[in-house]
C-alpha cells in the first residue's frame, strides 16, 4: 500500500510531522516505563519548565511551552493526581493558580533525566547526526532510520541502558 503521506510529504507535512511525532513519543514511552515512571512524554516538557522556571500559572506555562490551555491544564490535572505537582493560589488574585513541583516531581523529575532524557537526547543526536537537505528528505530519513533501529534500541546498543 502506498503511503500518501509519505508520498505527498509537503502537502500533508503537519500530519507527517505529527506522526513522526507520535512513533518518537511511543518508543520513549518504552524508557519511561523501564525507568518505573508513571508518565507520558507530553509530561516531560511540564516538568522541565517547572524545573528551568520555578512555579508558574497555567498561563505561564502555556507561554512557555507553547502549547494550547487545555492540553497543560489535562497535564497538571493527571500530574497533581499522581502527587507530583501542586496547585496553590499565592498570587494577589486568587482566580491565578500556581503550579509547583512537590517532592515527589522533583524525585521523579531527577529519575526521568538520568534514565529517560540523557538517553533520549544521546539516541536522537545519533539519529540526527547526518541529516541535511530538504526537510521531507529528512523525514524519509528519519522514519526510516526509526524502522530499522527504535530510539530504546539505539540506546541498548550504543551501552546507554541500564
Amino acid at each position: 500500500m502506498t503511503d500518501v503521506i509519505r508520498e505527498q510529504s509537503a502537502l500533508f507535512l503537519g500530519s507527517r510531522m505529527k506522526r513522526l511525532a507520535e512513533r518518537m513519543q511511543g518508543q520513549v514511552v518504552r524508557l519511561i516505563e523501564s525507568a518505573g515512571l508513571p508518565l507520558q512524554p507530553a509530561h516531560m516538557p511540564l516538568l522541565g519548565t517547572l524545573d528551568r522556571d520555578g512555579p508558574q500559572t497555567i498561563g505561564g506555562l502555556t507561554e512557555a511551552m507553547q502549547v494550547a490551555q487545555p492540553t497543560i491544564t489535562r497535564a497538571v490535572t493527571r500530574l497533581v493526581e499522581l502527587g507530583f505537582v501542586e496547585v496553590s493560589r499565592r498570587h494577589r488574585d486568587q482566580r491565578h493558580k500556581t503550579i509547583a513541583l512537590t517532592p515527589a516531581g522533583r524525585a521523579a523529575l531527577d529519575r526521568a533525566k538520568m534514565m529517560v532524557w540523557n538517553r533520549t537526547e544521546a539516541a536522537v543526536e545519533e539519529l540526527t547526526a547526518d541529516l541535511s537537505g530538504p526537510l521531507h528528505r529528512q523525514l524519509d530519513r528519519l522514519e526510516d532510520a526509526l524502522t530499522e533501529a527504535p530510539i530504546d534500541a539505539r540506546i541498548a546498543s550504543q551501552g546507554m541502558s541500564g
